[in-house]
This record gives structure tokens, sequence and C-alpha cells, in this order.
């Protein structure tokens, strides 16, 4: 257990989970602190945006830093989230029905009413929060010359590349691969491995710009 939430001396909620601290001793990790099995695997899923925003970014999406964090983190749907979106897209000559990312709502309810006022009433990929990711990995795609239909699926060379750099941070390997939510390949491993993967990001180079 992580931590006890408790009202006026009755336990009203517990949040267990796992927790590593990784140094990078010459390059290999070393586990600092730990706490609850750290060996266990999960899929890391959205919190490895950044590592796939950077090797999108590597292979040409040629993104502005602001636009280069926005392909870094989930968003919310706000009207400025999805203008980003569209730019990014119109700029290498596409739209928004290039997305492979599911349809979605705005996750912010308050972002949701704002696209309903507009009469933007049903789900779209481009509501997705996902979809600054999506539209840096189709500018890759674009830069590289690769087909921008299935850019999402596993076997495309766009989702090659994320599965060797996310092998080559993690150390170790990253599957089996499953499919996130955004329909993108999501990537497995433990706590350690995860904390790996940050300590590498946060100390090279090539990762500055994220």
């Amino acid at each position: 257990m992580l931590a006890r939430s408790t009202r006026s001396g009755l336990v009203e909620s517990e949040h267990t989970g796992a927790v590593a601290v990784v140094a990078l001793d010459g390059g290999v990790p070393a586990v600092t602190a730990s706490h609850g099995d750290i060996d266990r695997p999960f899929f890391f899923r959205s919190a490895i945006k950044p590592v796939q925003a950077a090797v999108s970014q590597r292979l040409g999406a040629d993104l502005v830093p602001e636009r280069l964090a926005f392909a870094s983190a989930s968003h919310s749907g706000h009207p400025i989230h999805i203008a980003y979106a569209k730019a990014m897209l119109a700029e290498v000559g596409l739209d928004e029905s290039a997305l492979e990312c599911p349809p979605l709502r705005p996750l912010r309810p308050e972002a949701d009413a704002l696209w309903r006022d507009r009469g933007v009433r049903r789900p779209l990929p481009v509501l997705h929060n996902c979809s600054g990711k999506h539209a840096a990995m189709l500018r890759a795609c674009v830069a590289q010359g690769w087909p921008l239909a299935g850019y999402s699926h596993p076997d495309h060379p766009l989702q090659q590349a994320m599965t060797e750099e996310m092998a080559l941070v993690a150390g170790t390997d990253v599957g089996p691969v499953g499919v996130d939510g955004c329909g993108v390949p999501s990537f497995r491993g433990s706590a350690v491995t995860l904390a790996t993967i940050f300590a590498r990001v946060s100390s090279l180079p090539e990762y500055a710009e994220v």
C-alpha cells in the first residue's frame, strides 16, 4: 500500500502500487529506493509518450518546442489542443482523417461542454487525448516517405523504430507488446524498467528537447 486516506478516524480509501528509484552509475541502472512489488509487469501506456515523441522528432516531425510538448503528453481536448493537432497535420498536407486513434470525447467535462456548445456532439479522433502524439507520428511518416495508412500497426516502420528505441532506453525487452487505448503498440515492464527509462531520458542529450 502506498497511501491511506482517512476521514474523522475512519479509513476511506487505500491506494496500492509500487515505487522504484533508479540511478545510473556509469550508464548502469541501480535501484536506490523502492516500495512494493517493483518487478511486477504492467503496461506503461501514456507514461512513455515523451519517448514516442522524441522518436517522431528524430525521424523528421520537426516540431517547435510547444508542439513537441503537446505530442509528449495526453491532452484534455480544449480548443487550443485541437488547434495544435490540426495545425500539425495541415503543415504537412494532412487533415484529421489521417489519424488512426479511435473517436473519443474530450477527457475534461468543461472541454466537452465547449465543443457541444459549438455543435460538435459526436466522438472524433482529433478529440482523442492522444491526437497530438498521433499527429507527430504522421509528420514523421511524411518526412520518411513511409505509408500513412497503418502507421499505428506494430509492423509499420514507425512502430518498429519505436520498439527499438524503447528496448534501447529500457535496457531490456519491453514485450510482448499490447495495444494502447489510442491504437498504437503499448509496451510493458516493471517499475524498475520504467524508472530506468526516465533515468536515461532525463540524462541523454538526444532527449534534451523533451
